[in-house]
């Protein structure tokens, strides 16, 4: 799929296939996608904490996820997760990689 190297150095679009893939935290308000793949590992404690703590909230592949409110001057994100919702810092969601359910992009 889409290759990731750490928490901090992230490019934030790529295509895969006929898929547009982004980092959930480049993902726009209201706009719904799936979560392409579970969030890599670098191998680092810190690395360790955040992917453990979106496998918690369910941050897995084939998840449905949106954006539904962002904080200003880059706070965290509200991201509605299963029924859930939850807060996300931008750093934890620009680790995520979905791609939109419309197919028009």
């Amino acid at each position: 799929m889409v290759a990731v190297s750490s928490l901090t150095d992230q490019p934030t679009a790529a295509v895969s296939g006929s898929r547009r893939v982004r980092t959930l935290a480049s993902l726009p308000i209201g706009r719904a996608a799936i979560v392409a793949s579970d969030p890599p590992s670098d191998d680092t404690p810190r690395s360790a904490e955040v992917r453990a703590r979106l496998a918690e909230i369910g941050v897995l592949e084939g998840q449905s996820v949106k954006v539904i409110a962002a904080a200003p001057f880059g706070g965290p994100l509200a991201v509605k997760i299963g029924s859930g919702t939850f807060a996300l810092r931008r750093a934890e969601a620009s680790v995520v990689w979905v791609y939109s359910e419309a197919t028009d992009e």
